[in-house]
């Protein structure tokens, strides 16, 4: 119609300004990838960025859009292993903390975040052990200074009651035992 249109009126400035943008939509329509290529390369992106839960998402959907897709499970895969190890960190970490070692706890963090770094999980529970590790620095500080370096019996039962706060410090323990010597 397009041709026929062109023919029957040749010095139309409108037919000529259609025909440029069905040609334009032709070439756009060309050039638009199908569902499951845009989330393949949504799915690659988001694993390139580091945001693994994202990913893995989007790498099932790419496994729902075609099934047999090789990258996509071998991406899932990758994703899934990387999830599934971070949240194990991140159980064992909350584990540590609920038996009051924050220290330890945050070390297992670490090791969770460098598997899926920026995760906002992760970050969550590093900032929770963070501030019980603060309260332990500034409660071991100051039994310190009541004790001078002799024995205080205001600073052994600070001590004790931070034991009794964090019983899996190791070092609250070691304070208190050195403290009660």
């Amino acid at each position: 119609r397009l041709e026929a249109a062109r023919t029957e009126f040749p010095e139309s400035i409108e037919i000529q300004d259609l025909e440029r943008d069905v040609r334009s939509a032709m070439a756009a329509r060309e050039s638009t990838q199908s569902p499951a290529e845009d989330a393949l390369a949504n799915a690659r992106r988001l694993m390139t960025a580091g945001k693994l839960r994202e990913a893995l998402a989007a790498w099932r959907a790419v496994l729902v859009l075609s099934p047999g897709n090789e990258e996509a499970a071998a991406g899932e895969t990758r994703a899934a292993e990387l999830v599934g190890r971070s949240d194990a960190l991140v159980a064992e970490a909350s584990a540590r903390l609920a038996r009051g070692d924050p220290e330890g706890a945050l070390e297992l963090l670490a090791e969770a975040s460098r598997a899926i770094p920026g995760d906002p999980v992760i970050a969550g529970r590093v900032r929770e052990c963070e501030r019980a590790v603060m309260e332990i620095d500034a409660e071991l500080a100051a039994a310190e200074g009541e004790r001078g370096g002799g024995t205080s019996a205001p600073a052994v039962q600070r001590l004790r009651n931070l034991a009794g706060r964090f019983p899996g410090s190791e070092r609250v323990r070691s304070a208190l035992t050195r403290a009660e010597t």
